[in-house]
């Protein structure tokens, strides 16, 4: 038989993505949150809204946490922030209006050393992550811990935007991976929500805790992006929101008009 005639994958000709940026001066700015990296000033606001027995079942499905004294999660964040593979990104209220330009695209926006230390010191929400980078095959994996303050928001929506945002746009991966315990259902709907697509179960993957872990696996991948992407934007619109700040349509709803109008 000849090799030539098997099916074959699409040719890729782009080059390798490119890693997360280290540098404290970076910002990705939305109209209602702002993502920066973590850093070890953030610390005691991060347990302000993750620490206490009051927060531990945040942590039940997770493989880091609870978190009973500042001295716990400091300790275990420390040690994130010193891994190669981890990029730890505070999500914090946008303390500005944005330009109109910001708000039609909600692109990234670099900013000084000096406003990025002021930020710092804002109220802190919860932690996006990137982690598993692998370059070469344009594939990185996201993670979000969302406080109480921030779950079911439209900050929350918007900050897992901005970092799809930033991992397709900025850094050409073609691939964004949602990984999450299968027991864990609050993280299931909240993967499928934003457009995510399941791939599948890996069954005692691991053991967290003392406990197998079965993980489940959700992605979207490049020629879907730009569908999600257009739904979520436009939910985002403030058309789409009354004067107390509650929706007008589903995120659901939106995205499927938006993937209706691109097939037509």
């Amino acid at each position: 038989m000849d090799p030539a005639s098997l099916p074959e994958g699409p040719l890729i000709t782009s080059p390798p993505a490119l890693l997360p940026t280290r540098s404290t001066s970076f910002s990705v700015i939305g109209r209602h949150i702002t993502l920066t990296l973590l850093t070890p000033p953030h610390i005691p606001a991060l347990y302000a809204i993750f620490g206490g027995t009051q927060n531990a079942h945040i942590f039940k499905y997770l493989p880091i946490g609870p978190y009973i004294s500042p001295e716990n999660l400091g300790t275990e964040i420390s040690s994130l922030l010193e891994s190669a593979n981890d990029w730890i990104f505070a999500v914090i209220p946008t303390s500005r209006s944005p330009t109109p330009s910001q708000s039609k695209t909600e692109e990234k926006e670099k900013v000084d050393g000096e406003e990025r230390q002021e930020a710092s010191k804002e109220e802190v929400l919860g932690i996006l992550s990137l982690s598993r980078p692998l370059p070469a095959h344009h594939t990185i994996d996201l993670g979000a811990i969302f406080s109480s303050l921030l779950q079911h928001t439209t900050g929350a929506t918007e900050a897992v935007y901005l970092l799809l945002l930033h991992c397709f746009v900025d850094l050409r991966y073609q691939r964004v991976e949602w990984r999450c315990n299968d027991r864990n259902e609050a993280s299931k709907r909240a993967a499928v929500r934003l457009g995510f697509k399941w791939e599948g179960c890996l069954r005692r993957e691991k053991v967290y805790k003392g406990r197998g872990r079965d993980t489940t696996v959700f992605a979207v991948v490049g020629d879907e992006w730009e569908g999600m992407r257009g739904g979520i934007e436009r939910w985002l619109e403030e058309e789409n929101f009354d004067e107390w700040g509650r929706q007008r349509r589903r995120l659901e709803v939106v995205s499927g008009e938006v993937m209706r109008e691109k097939k037509a």
